[in-house]
């Protein structure tokens, strides 16, 4: 009787989120805001289950993780830079509001272009995840997973 219950409730959460996919694209619901919660970022060291976990995700029907925008990490790097030179920055009318702003939108941008539409949106870059103070100044409402693993099965990994 329990197995028949446990079954019973998982085809109901599974039906709700098919009818919540449904009422999402009947509305036509794809437009993004970096400053709402529909942003997911998967981060940590190599061969800590990064991969599992974006596949995981991946695997819902209102998430899209998509693969590894590279070009994301190198606009970290580069934005971190440009806290170096914050006073000739200022001094052109370019805040730091400014550049986060603008680098959420390229980010957010990124992501959308790089697959399917989906109400949850995925980044899943373990070398980005150094960059988590910034990501989450730029989309202050995203989640955040950081996956740890024991160093010597990680180690093992990627060995392997």
């Amino acid at each position: 009787m329990l197995l028949g219950v446990n079954i019973f409730n998982r085809i109901n959460s599974i039906k709700y989120q098919f009818q919540v996919l449904y009422e999402l694209q009947k509305n036509n619901i794809n437009q993004y805001d970096p400053n709402d919660s529909s942003f997911i970022f998967i981060g940590g060291h190599q061969s800590t289950g990064t991969g599992l976990m974006r596949i995981l995700l991946d695997i819902h029907p209102l998430v899209r993780c998509g693969p590894e925008p590279i070009v994301t990490r190198e606009l970290l790097r580069y934005r971190r830079h440009l806290d170096t030179m914050s006073d000739l920055l200022s001094q052109s009318g370019i805040t730091e509001n400014v550049l986060d702003d603008a680098s959420a939108a390229f980010i957010a941008t990124v992501i959308q272009e790089m697959g399917p539409k989906a109400p949850r949106l995925c980044h899943k870059d373990p070398s980005s995840f150094i960059y988590l103070e910034e990501l989450a100044d730029m989309f202050p409402k995203a989640k955040f997973i950081h996956m740890i693993r024991d160093g010597r099965a990680a180690i093992a990994s990627t060995i392997q």
